[in-house]
């Protein structure tokens, strides 16, 4: 799972449009040392569904920085009357 985890992640930080083409292309004749028991284009799509989650978090977690800068607005909201507060 964490080579498909892997796999997934830099195809979301490369330039491909086209996952089978950065698959076969890119993955399956460059990095296959890095990857011995690389599985076929076919095989590799099948298994995608068990870390789809896990890549959806990670990607959320790397977009959404915060950039530092913050302010809080400590004005009182009124809500309801004083006679509901119980």
């Amino acid at each position: 799972l964490a080579e498909i985890l892997t796999i997934l992640i830099l195809y979301h930080f490369s330039n491909h449009k086209c996952f089978k083409h950065y698959y076969l292309a890119k993955v399956y004749h460059n990095y296959k040392k890095y990857f011995p028991l690389l599985p076929s284009y076919n095989r590799f799509v099948e298994r995608i569904r068990e870390v789809s989650f896990l890549t959806a978090l990670f990607l959320q977690y790397r977009l959404n920085k915060f950039p530092g800068n913050g302010f809080i607005d400590s004005t009182p909201l009124a809500v309801c009357t004083n006679k509901r507060t119980n």
